[in-house]
């Protein structure tokens, strides 16, 4: 049986003026939620947060939740990624989701979006659409990969992989030629012929996320994730990638702010079990 690692970013960005309340939050039920869930090894999820979370109850009494005392720039996220990517190899699943502020920006190369979208990490710097591409090209063959990001205009974070569920793409699949290059802010390996992997946005490119005060569980929490935890406590697990998405956002429709989460992958990915099921 194949390794299960994953990444976990949750930023608040605490003491500036945009800061949030429920990324943090958010990513420690979603740290709780793989071990429980889908089995993933207390060890082999690493969380990174810039803030302590408000949870009324620790998910894991093995949980040892702390802000990390190093900045958390692109380059910080992209090393963690490229070493988890580096560690797997055929038969292996690995996870990385996003919790934070998102945004898009014009640009002068091929776009699936028209727009370059981003998650905007600590330093002003942020990790492009593009960036995300040059990785997951990377990921070794045979090798489960599934990326979920919970920020603004998220829709097209993943570029160049088929838009399943969504509309935010107003193109075709660019081609490796129009593809922005790598900015170089960690050493990759060698592009393998892997599928693009398993991509779900909170949103569409061109919406933004919001969040409030859950009831049920007493703290901050964004309404994606809300959803997706919930519709994965529901299931126990056992979900397609495809219903996954169907149903938070149904979950989603009665909410203040119109939001429309996405689905990104191959046509045969659709019905893979998310994370390949308990």
């Amino acid at each position: 049986m194949g390794k299960k690692r994953a990444l976990i970013v949750g930023l608040n960005y605490p003491n500036q003026s945009n800061f949030l309340r429920d990324s943090v939050n958010d990513s420690i039920r979603v740290k709780d939620m793989l071990i429980t869930y889908y089995g993933f090894a207390p060890n082999a999820v690493k969380l990174v947060v810039d803030a302590k979370g408000t949870m009324n109850t620790p998910p894991l009494n093995d949980f040892r939740i702390k802000k990390t005392t190093k900045q958390i720039n692109d380059e910080y996220i992209c090393k963690k990624l490229t070493k988890m990517i580096k560690k797997s190899s055929a038969g292996d699943t690995i996870f990385f989701y996003f919790a934070g502020h998102g945004g898009s920006t014009t640009t002068a190369f091929d776009n699936d979006t028209g727009q370059e979208e981003y998650m905007r990490c600590h330093g002003g710097t942020m990790i492009e659409d593009s960036a995300i591409r040059h990785l997951w090209q990377t990921v070794p063959e045979g090798c489960s990969f599934t990326f979920v990001a919970d920020c603004c205009k998220s829709g097209g974070l993943l570029e160049g992989a088929k838009e399943i569920v969504g509309h935010s793409k107003i193109g075709s699949t660019v081609s490796e030629k129009g593809l922005k290059p790598w900015n170089k802010v960690c050493k990759l390996g060698r592009p393998t012929n892997h599928p693009l992997g398993i991509f779900i946005s909170s949103c569409q490119a061109n919406e933004d996320c919001r969040g409030g005060f859950c009831e049920e569980r007493l703290e901050h929490s964004s309404f994606f994730s809300q959803a997706f935890l919930r519709v994965i406590e529901e299931t126990r697990g056992n979900v397609t990638n495809l219903k996954l998405v169907q149903r938070i956002t149904k979950l989603l429709e009665n909410r203040p702010i119109e939001t429309t989460p996405g689905l990104y992958c191959d046509d045969n990915q659709m019905k893979l079990m998310f994370l390949g099921s308990p």
